[in-house]
């Protein structure tokens, strides 16, 4: 059996930034020296734990914000939640004491007192008392998410969550949408950078953006405790014998087997003796006679499967629970998707009358069934602990014999997810038909491969 090639994106995620957070449980004073400085007066050296950001595209993710929610946001007034842009960040060529300004807006957000995600939208004009009107910003105006995932990277004491999209609105303008979601805090820079402070806690208050004092730094960080941060999942597929992951883009290829004429094949054994009708060799009515012919079906029909594996790893540092995977895509002619439970086993050379075996179910399972011309693939993970991730026990077979080009709808749900969250999967499968030859059926070595 030949297992997917890798893709050439591996672990191309959409959106997410890849973070293993470490909780700070405040206990004493004394304590306070290992995550502000400034409270004890002297400065620390800070060890961050990070996977690396991943190139960000433009597809995928779940969804950054629809038609009714800007609406709602550009009636609003600005607050600690909400910013107007009329004017794109300087970034690209800008100096420190210019870029600063886009880093300093983010950290103040990022440690607001909120209880909702914060958003800053670029290119729309402030109305106060009225609906703020979106100017727009060029399309070559857009900052890249992944220029200020690395531009912010390593200059804050913990990783900083946010991202950067674009969004086309139906005027046909376009603008610039900073989406922060609520994580932990106290944030702060750990270096001067252009117009900001080391050790300095900025954050926003209403439409105004200050310095926080330090016993507000000691609320933030205990308030933390217990906010009800959700997790951020990640889903991949997988080898689950090797655990090698391929991110949300799988590159397949399939070797379908072309077999001859059924009746070319020969049957096994000799033809049994009778005597007056009754079998003379009392082993032969056990042999499958049809078994080369059962074997060419089995090859042709379910040889070019491919078994593929489910993971989702969550790099925030609140425990997801009870996670549920589900993915659906549209069917398509010589496209086959199954479960380990719909996949027969190889035919046997004698008549197996044993009882046939139940399916099991248990947690990793992966369950495939079919609505329609949609196929629907589903797995439920458990508890997904902050840092880690969870694996399926059992995997989903797909294959072709014809060239497909598959783009699936993702869901992953939680019991503390306020909604459940939503990507692509793109599915890219290649094709090689390959002749089943009389003399490699007979040998049982197309059945091994």
């Amino acid at each position: 059996m030949r297992f997917p090639i890798p893709a050439t994106t591996a672990f191309q995620q959409k959106r997410w930034l890849k973070f293993v957070g470490v909780s700070i449980v405040v206990q004493s004073l004394s304590k306070l020296e290992a995550w502000y400085p400034p409270l004890v007066g002297h400065k620390q050296k800070w060890s961050n734990e990070f996977f690396e950001q991943t190139e960000d595209s433009s597809e995928g993710g779940q969804p950054l914000m629809d038609a009714q929610l800007l609406e709602n946001l550009l009636n609003q007034e600005e607050s600690s939640t909400l910013d107007f842009k009329r004017d794109q960040y300087p970034f690209v060529k800008a100096t420190d004491e210019q870029k600063s300004e886009l880093l300093k807006d983010i950290l103040a957000m990022a440690n607001a007192w909120r209880q909702a995600e914060a958003h800053i939208l670029i290119g729309v004009d402030d109305v106060r008392g009225g609906r703020s009107i979106p100017v727009g910003i060029p399309h070559a105006g857009h900052l890249l998410d992944h220029q200020l995932q690395q531009f912010v990277h390593g200059k804050t004491n913990r990783e900083l969550a946010f991202s950067y999209k674009p969004l086309a609105l139906v005027e046909g303008t376009e603008i610039g949408v900073i989406t922060i979601p609520l994580q932990e805090r106290p944030i702060y820079l750990l270096k001067d950078y252009g117009a900001l402070k080391a050790n300095v806690v900025y954050v926003r208050r209403g439409s105004a953006t200050g310095e926080a004092p330090p016993d507000e730094v000691v609320r933030m960080a205990s308030g933390t405790i217990g906010l009800g941060i959700p997790p951020m999942l990640q889903l991949g597929f997988t080898d689950v014998k090797t655990r090698e992951t391929y991110g949300l883009h799988l590159q397949v290829e399939c070797r379908p087997r072309e077999i001859p004429p059924l009746e070319s094949i020969p049957l096994l054994g000799k033809p049994p003796q009778t005597l007056y009708g009754m079998p003379l060799d009392v082993d032969l009515p056990t042999q499958n006679r049809q078994y080369y012919r059962d074997l060419a079906v089995w090859i042709r029909d379910y040889s070019h499967l491919l078994s593929v594996g489910l993971t989702v790893f969550n790099p925030a540092t609140t425990t997801a629970e009870h996670v549920v995977v589900t993915i659906t895509m549209e069917s398509a002619d010589g496209l086959t998707v199954l479960d380990a439970d719909d996949k027969p086993p190889l035919p046997s050379r004698s008549w197996n009358m044993g009882p046939v075996p139940l399916a099991r179910r248990y947690a990793g399972r992966v369950d495939v069934a079919k609505f329609g011309r949609r196929f629907e693939i589903r797995t439920e993970l458990g508890n997904v602990q902050p840092g880690m991730a969870a694996w399926t026990k059992g995997s989903f077979y797909i294959g072709a014999r014809i060239p497909q080009s598959i783009t699936a709808d993702v869901t992953i749900s939680a019991d503390n997810l306020r909604t459940p969250m939503t990507t692509k999967a793109t599915i890219e499968i290649a094709v090689v038909l390959e002749p089943l030859q009389l003399s490699e059926l007979i040998s049982d070595q197309a059945a091994e491969e």
